[in-house]
């Protein structure tokens, strides 16, 4: 390698520079005489003068800066490093306060309704459809950009090294994520993109939320709260079920607030006692009227209606 640096040489060109542009039957480099512009005997540079003069070329001015010009009379090189700054992180680039809601933001004022604004009810089948079957259109997004000069030898594309001084915002998310993160652990990319979308959804979704309303709920209770709100048609669903287990259906009604219908009037259908020992075989018609286990007659106390609901304002 540095053999071949060797024995190439240049010319600076100090003063304003015109670039011009060469069909390959055009170049003529057996005529240009190079030697009066550079002190060695080639022809591997031409002169900003001759590389101008003819009217049919296109024209690019470079004005006040050093730059290499090409035997093609073509090619520039800029003798130093572009002036761009320096890319870096700085205090004033982290994010400590979250900025303003704005437009529809502004009308969410439960949990559900802020979360619908990052989530339709198509996303799945939207994910499903781009990962299956425009997966190749889709590649070339992932293809990384130009390197960056100021890598270095690390060789950085630049959207890697502009993310790193604007990673403020990033690192202040996943913190966040990290603390309630609804992802497992899989191998399914599209279910790692899923689990993704969920946590910056409800991370953003609680900004909203805490700028509308009038009671500010920890980010905690805050999730707890809307996890409960989307599985609640699933959890109505269920109690319907007949085939579910009775202390499942016991259960769900008991979170959901469905009070429990009175199950005396219908005692059709017979089954052995819950209480009993099963090889006992006793079979009864009777239900509890509050847990719906069937019970026989050996474990039933009677009561007269005064009692019950006189019990049952207590209650």
């Amino acid at each position: 390698m540095q053999e071949v640096l060797e024995s190439v040489s240049w010319t600076v060109a100090t003063e304003p520079v015109e670039e011009t542009i060469l069909d390959n039957n055009q170049l003529d480099i057996e005529s240009v005489d190079s030697s009066k512009f550079s002190e060695h005997n080639t022809n591997s540079e031409l002169s900003e003068q001759e590389s101008v003069s003819d009217d049919k070329y296109k024209k690019i001015n470079f004005t006040g800066q050093h730059c290499f010009v090409g035997k093609d009379k073509a090619t520039q090189w800029l003798a130093h490093a572009s002036s761009r700054p320096k890319r870096r992180t700085l205090r004033k680039n982290i994010v400590i306060r979250p900025p303003g809601i704005k437009r529809v933001a502004q009308n969410a004022k439960k949990e559900r309704d802020c979360w619908e604004l990052f989530t339709t009810p198509a996303m799945i089948e939207y994910i499903v459809e781009c990962t299956n079957i425009y997966l190749n259109n889709l590649r070339k997004n992932c293809v990384h950009g130009p390197l960056d000069p100021e890598s270095g030898v690390l060789q950085k594309p630049e959207k890697v090294t502009f993310y790193n001084c604007t990673k403020g915002g990033v690192d202040v998310v996943d913190e966040l994520k990290s603390n309630y993160s609804v992802s497992r652990f899989c191998c399914r990319w599209p279910l790692r993109v899923f689990f993704t979308i969920l946590d910056v959804a409800g991370i953003n979704s609680h900004i909203i939320y805490k700028s509308n309303a009038s009671k500010i709920l920890a980010r905690r209770i805050y999730l707890k709260n809307l996890a409960l709100q989307l599985i609640k048609p699933q959890m109505i669903t269920r109690s319907t079920i007949r085939t579910l287990p009775l202390d499942i259906r016991t259960r769900i009604r008991q979170i959901l607030g469905i009070p429990e219908t009175d199950t005396n009037a219908s005692v059709s259908a017979s089954g052995f006692c819950g209480i009993c020992p099963r090889k006992t075989n006793r079979r009864t018609k009777k239900q509890c009227s509050k847990c719906n286990i069937p019970i026989c007659n050996y474990h039933v106390t009677f009561i007269c209606s005064t009692c019950s609901n006189s019990i049952n304002n207590l209650h």
